[in-house]
């Protein structure tokens, strides 16, 4: 077995932000000996998705301050070469697990273009971030995933790991929802409880997934446990 997984980022910012969480998830994946790659779909144009980019709604509501110039720096790709690209990173990488990570805002441009995407049947689709959380029966019951984890990550994603590649039972990890594809049911998993501070940061998380770009950067307010 191939222990690859592929983070996919549908970014709803069009700039290139370093996310703490996945951040953080990559650094427990590799720990765990998997391989990992990441697709971050900011540079993308997701104007015929949402009227204005994260940061744009930000802007109009006065949360955060305008910069002089915009923040688009470079030309975004057409939305319609999304779906290729991310086609063609699923079938070179081939990873065993893909993670998706999106906030409210962000679920409904990864609806847009994931019912385009063709995943082999075997590979494991898992979600997590802000509206996994806050809506897990919304998201499990879009039949688009085999988990949703509904709380932090570092642990469950350590088990979910652990339990796939020695080949164990995935339905009852506490911390997540699963669906059973094959008898079309649910299986709703307890909460964990937050994890205790002196465990809180016991893996570093790990931003080289973003070394390749020099435009990344990261957000003082995203230095942390974000989605």
């Amino acid at each position: 077995m191939q222990k690859k997984i592929l983070f996919v980022m549908p970014s709803s910012t069009n700039e290139p932000v370093i996310t703490g969480g996945i951040s953080i998830l990559s650094g427990v994946a590799k720990k765990c000996m998997w391989d990992v790659e990441l697709f971050d779909s900011y540079q993308y144009d997701t104007a015929k998705v949402n009227k204005e980019s994260y940061f744009q709604a930000k802007e109009m509501t006065g949360e955060i301050m305008p910069l002089k110039g915009g923040r688009k720096g470079d030309t975004l790709l057409p939305f319609e070469e999304l779906v290729i690209d991310l086609q063609d990173k699923i079938n070179i990488f081939e990873p065993s697990i893909i993670a998706v990570s999106f906030t409210s805002y962000e679920y409904g441009i990864f609806l847009s273009f994931w019912k385009k995407i063709k995943v082999p049947l075997s590979t494991l689709i898992i979600c997590g971030g802000y509206h996994a959380v806050i809506a897990p029966d919304e998201v499990i019951s879009s039949k688009l995933f085999s988990m949703v984890v509904i709380g932090e990550g570092e642990e469950v994603v350590k088990e979910i790991l652990n339990a796939y590649e020695h080949g164990k039972d995935l339905s009852k990890i506490d911390g997540t929802f699963f669906y059973d594809k094959i008898r079309t049911q649910i299986c709703r998993n307890q909460r964990k409880e937050l994890i205790d501070k002196t465990r809180l940061w016991q893996c570093i998380p790990d931003d080289s997934l973003y070394l390749h770009e020099q435009k990344y950067f990261l957000i003082p307010s995203f230095n942390g446990k974000t989605c």
